[in-house]
């Protein structure tokens, strides 16, 4: 969906590393590739919309391209009580209705601590098999705390999303520079408490028109979540042509 390029790896996973070298949207002999999870779709908000979808993470414990694997079961533990953290802070301290979306993995017979806290404090959950290209017009912007491939769908795709920062994160010194530029034109956020004061005190929506033709912003999407939505098809046919 994204660039794995973001993250740190398991100095054993080779494979991850050549993953890595190949799906870096950056043009490349000649090629602009497009981020396959991107072609041939459109994403829209509902500015009139009260409603705020939370795409939360529940991580399995095993190596993936978010970082350095497998991760502690303290580790996890840890974001998954910082995501419940910032759902709960966001539906008691703003006028929003918060719903939580997670991953189709997150059934409700799997239990996990987050799930566990999400139903004890009566938190709505959207059925986790609800495709998000079917339900995103329905909200008038997201939130995660994942900066993997949800956060870059939408931002490939134009879709207004804040990132929330979380200690759990292990990514690479690169991705993190560019996080931070994107904090200065307000897309990612060091806590829920900070992006709330940013939400109740600016006009968000003309901010977020204005950050998308941002240098850093079109930098970010350049490099991690690529989409020309006119040319992708035919340049990934003569990328392929050529193999």
């Amino acid at each position: 969906g994204g660039d794995y390029n973001s993250s740190t790896f398991n100095p054993s996973a080779d494979k991850e590393k050549k993953i890595s070298k190949l799906i870096y949207w950056k043009k490349e002999n000649g090629y602009n590739l497009s981020a396959t999870k991107l072609i041939n779709r459109k994403l829209v908000n509902n500015p009139q919309s009260n409603k705020i979808i939370f795409f939360a993470q529940n991580y399995r414990f095993v190596v993936n391209h978010f970082g350095d694997g497998p991760y502690s079961p303290k580790s996890n533990i840890k974001f998954q009580t910082n995501q419940f953290n910032s759902i709960d802070n966001l539906k008691n301290k703003s006028t929003f209705n918060i719903y939580v979306k997670t991953p189709n993995y997150f059934e409700i017979k799997f239990k996990s601590i987050l799930q566990n806290l999400l139903l004890k404090k009566k938190t709505k959950i959207i059925d986790p098999q609800k495709k998000i290209d079917e339900i995103l017009s329905d909200f008038k912007f997201a939130i995660t705390h994942d900066p993997g491939t949800i956060f870059l769908e939408l931002l490939g795709l134009n879709y207004p999303c804040f990132l929330i920062k979380d200690k759990a994160w292990n990514l690479n010194s690169k991705f993190k520079k560019h996080l931070k530029k994107l904090k200065k034109i307000n897309i990612v956020f060091n806590n829920s408490t900070e992006l709330l004061k940013y939400l109740n005190k600016t006009n968000w929506e003309k901010n977020w028109i204005k950050a998308q033709k941002h240098k850093d912003f079109l930098f970010f999407k350049r490099n991690y979540c690529y989409y020309d939505n006119k040319n992708s098809l035919s340049q990934w046919k003569l990328f392929l042509n050529k193999l």
